[in-house]
């Protein structure tokens, strides 16, 4: 896990897919592997394939916030703007401290202008 977390930082994203599948061979529903898996993928443009892993992980953990931010940057990439900002605001409920989201959201709606 920590292995397929590494490469995705370096932006080794094919590399930790690989890695993040070894993991998820052993267990299926581990989340740090599917969030690294889904990440990676959404970094290389798979963003159908990666909102699919995030509904997985969302079904496991539904308060996951990192993974409801990320459902966003998916959604906002396929032009799916409305729904983008759900996401975003789901994340913030659950931690209203998340600053990421807070930024993301303002400058979401300063593009609307």
């Amino acid at each position: 896990m920590y292995l397929a977390d590494s490469l995705k930082m370096l932006d080794y994203y094919r590399d930790a897919i690989k890695w993040a599948n070894i993991t998820l061979s052993i267990n299926s529903n581990h989340v740090n592997s599917l969030s690294t898996k889904s990440d990676s993928l959404r970094m290389l443009g798979n963003y159908n394939e990666a909102l699919k892993i995030l509904d997985q992980i969302l079904n496991i953990n539904p308060n996951h916030d990192t993974s409801l931010a990320r459902k966003r940057a998916c959604l906002q990439s396929l032009s799916k703007y409305i729904q983008a900002i759900i996401y975003y605001i789901k994340a913030l409920v659950i931690n209203p401290d998340y600053l990421w989201a807070n930024i993301k959201k303002v400058l979401l709606k300063k593009s609307d202008y």
